[in-house]
């Protein structure tokens, strides 16, 4: 996977290119990878889409960012190195965080968000943040415990809490720490960009009352409520979790 240093940290990316003047980001919560994403959505037919591997991350060695604001200036720093002119930003979770400053700031070149499984303020239960450098199997537990809307997901569930547990401890704890840090129910208005926010019905850690919030705060926003989803959408429903994206991409184009 091709990689830069951005503002003194190093991204990489999967590049999926078709012939479109519209660029899809996305990026996955914490401790996540490009591979979280589901692979029809990644490997699409309508715009270049980059899955990207934030600092710190899957297998970037160097440092992980420690705040929200220096993970959007990242990837302020790949726009401007892949010289992308128009782009859709899609975060989940964290991700859904850095997409939230980006549309803040206003970029000339995005063209729209999609949040996903996120809030504008994302307090981390303690027992999270506590156990990371301690007992990071009690952290990935608790993590795969809540995350998903019910029973009946074992193999996937096994397979994200291998996931959580592939991370580095420092990384996990930047990520979680930079979450519980940043705030943006204030500025919500500040984001001008046509936005579609996706809930998760059964959503343990950003309830549906979060993406409700969201929508009445930014001017130009939907809500689309995937049923029967926990926070792991991505994971639990990957079909339903693409159709919703691509119809809202096909809008765009």
């Amino acid at each position: 996977m091709p990689s830069i240093t951005s503002n003194n940290y190093e991204i990489s990316w999967n590049a999926n290119r078709v012939k479109s003047e519209l660029s899809m980001i996305l990026i996955a919560g914490a401790g996540g990878r490009h591979l979280d994403w589901p692979k029809e959505l990644r490997h699409n037919r309508m715009v270049n889409t980059l899955s990207v591997d934030m600092p710190g991350h899957f297998k970037l060695q160097g440092d992980p960012c420690k705040t929200i604001e220096e993970m959007a200036d990242v990837i302020f720093g790949l726009v401007e190195d892949q010289q992308l002119t128009k782009v859709i930003i899609v975060g989940h979770s964290m991700g859904g965080l850095i997409a939230q400053e980006i549309g803040i700031r206003q970029p000339q070149w995005l063209d729209s968000l999609i949040l996903l499984g996120t809030a504008p303020v994302m307090p981390v239960h303690p027992i999270i943040l506590d156990n990371i450098y301690t007992d990071l199997d009690k952290t990935a537990d608790f993590i795969t415990k809540y995350a998903w809307s019910g029973k009946g997901y074992g193999l996937i569930t096994g397979a994200v809490r291998k996931a959580v547990m592939e991370n580095r401890p420092e990384t996990l704890h930047a990520d979680f720490t930079a979450c519980s840090q940043y705030d943006a129910r204030e500025r919500l208005g500040e984001i001008t960009a046509t936005t579609l926010v996706i809930g998760g019905q059964r959503d343990k850690f950003t309830p549906m009352k979060q993406s409700e919030f969201m929508v009445e705060h930014i001017p130009d926003a939907k809500l689309h409520v995937m049923r029967a989803a926990g926070h792991y959408m991505a994971q639990e429903q990957p079909l339903q979790l693409t159709r919703a994206i691509s119809s809202f991409i096909k809008k765009r184009m």
